[in-house]
């Protein structure tokens, strides 16, 4: 694979080491982005942002709306 900037080599590498640098401090979780433990807090936290405008459903994540 061939990568146009630094950054993303670097976190495509991240991926063969097995390296996760961001640790939940209320459970074993870690993960490799910064944005996937801020979306795995908000299951310790009980914070739902993502609201369903149909049925008023909300959701810790976007995707799972």
């Amino acid at each position: 694979a061939s990568f146009t900037q630094k950054g993303n080599l670097l976190r495509h590498i991240k991926l063969h080491s097995g390296e996760k640098p961001f640790k939940c401090p209320f459970c074993s979780y870690a993960c490799r982005r910064r944005d996937a433990l801020s979306g795995h807090l908000r299951t310790h936290s009980g914070e739902r942002p993502f609201q369903c405008q149909q049925c008023g459903a909300s959701f810790t994540q976007k995707g799972n709306l």
